[in-house]
């Protein structure tokens, strides 16, 4: 009997241990998916390499990476509230995500493999909303971008919970 227990021990420490590297995994391909398609969706819909159609001349001033002190003024403005709370956001999903695949690696139900296709679309929002982004990347830099690509996630998050609300 103790045998037994020690070897399901062993098993949970393994799944464990795997669904904390799956979820690595998985954090690091929804920051390269993010890079990815804040490169080629600019491309896809006709803009430059700052973001502005090829005959809007030059940028606005004070907006862009080569603004100085851009960060100032939005820190009065609960800037720093909106990025405790998307950091909040991140940390938690990052959390339900290992919860559900060690549920899933333990289970392999299909429900549960739902649940942590959802959660990844829902990582993937909160990481493409991070104010730091839109801030940095100005209001028609790159910003443009990450203003539908985080709706684009959410939507394919509730595409797959809809689905799963279905079965």
């Amino acid at each position: 009997m103790e045998k037994v227990e020690k070897q399901k021990g062993k098993a949970d420490n393994r799944t464990m241990g795997k669904a904390a590297l799956y979820t690595l995994g998985l954090l690091a391909l929804a920051m390269l998916i993010i890079l990815v398609s804040s490169f080629f969706i600019p491309n896809i819909m006709g803009f430059n390499v700052r973001g502005l159609p090829p005959d809007a001349g030059p940028a606005p001033v004070g907006i862009g990476p080569e603004s100085e002190g851009i960060f100032d003024r939005f820190i009065d403005t609960g800037f720093a509230l909106r990025i405790t709370l998307s950091v909040i956001n991140v940390l938690l999903i990052l959390y339900l995500l290992y919860m559900h695949l060690k549920d899933y690696l333990a289970l392999r139900s299909s429900f549960t493999l739902g649940l942590v296709v959802f959660l990844f679309s829902f990582l993937l929002y909160a990481l493409s909303s991070l104010p730091v982004l839109h801030v940095y990347f100005g209001r028609f830099g790159l910003a443009g971008v990450f203003s539908f690509i985080p709706m684009l996630f959410s939507a394919i998050g509730l595409l797959v919970f809809a689905k799963l609300s279905n079965e």
